[in-house]
């Protein structure tokens, strides 16, 4: 599913997604509760819906990467 949706973000976020050096993915069901800290107010108000939806974020890559 990324795959797509970088494709979909080429050139008006980007110029290739070939430039992407960090990528995150999150799947959450939206059934079940979750803590969300630092949460913007568009993300928060489309999880209020109870509806799935897809939120990118995009920005500047990490300086570092922390594994789990």
């Amino acid at each position: 599913m990324v795959k797509p949706i970088r494709d979909a973000l080429n050139k008006f976020v980007y110029d290739d997604d070939r430039q992407i050096t960090h990528s995150e993915l999150v799947q959450i069901c939206i059934d079940v509760p979750v803590k969300i800290r630092r949460a913007s107010g568009i993300l928060l108000a489309a999880y209020a819906k109870g509806e799935s939806f897809l939120y990118v974020r995009v920005e500047t890559a990490p300086d570092f990467i922390q594994l789990p």
